[in-house]
């Protein structure tokens, strides 16, 4: 009887938790901080969605470029993790360095130009591969994935060109 008390009295807690978080930004409004172009690559459509399940709630915009001449992509997604809780915790890597290293790639926190820390991978063996994730403002996260090329520097190219502060400010309507 007891363990059944506490319990209810956890999911409660755990509800209201749930329902009292910030609202997200829309995807729409997310979608306006995508880049407009990367040079070499050409713009796709850029697509998104804002969902509410079990009273959390996610918004994410994603866009994707391609080369016209090589088998190399850019995938990149704009995520508002604001309501979900404990979701920057998975994101240490802001408050940590480190650097591992193999002999088809590596692991490591950067910083970029702009001030945003992140955390960077690169795969250079038979598909290579890179990509660099930024939290910012503690509720946006920002993931480009490149395929075909290990070159990471080409998506701080992309991270350190977009209005991050501007996106770190932006509020739910």
């Amino acid at each position: 009887m007891k363990k059944i008390a506490v319990l209810s009295l956890l999911l409660l807690f755990i509800s209201s938790l749930a329902f009292s978080q910030a609202q997200v930004v829309h995807f729409k409004k997310l979608q306006e901080f995508l880049p407009q172009e990367v040079k070499g690559f050409e713009r796709g459509k850029p697509t998104g969605s804002t969902n509410t399940m079990m009273g959390m709630t996610t918004s994410e915009a994603s866009l994707e470029f391609t080369h016209p001449e090589k088998e190399w992509s850019i995938s990149l997604s704009i995520i508002d993790f604001t309501a979900m809780p404990y979701m920057g915790a998975a994101m240490m890597y802001q408050n940590m360095d480190f650097e591992s290293e193999t002999e088809t790639g590596y692991e490591k926190t950067v910083q970029l130009k702009n001030g945003y820390r992140g955390y960077e991978r690169a795969e250079t063996g038979e598909y290579p591969s890179c990509e660099l994730q930024i939290i910012v403002g503690g509720k946006f996260a920002l993931q480009i994935d490149g395929s075909g090329f290990s070159d990471a520097e080409i998506l701080h190219d992309i991270a350190e060109n977009m209005d991050l502060k501007k996106l770190e400010e932006t509020k739910a309507e």
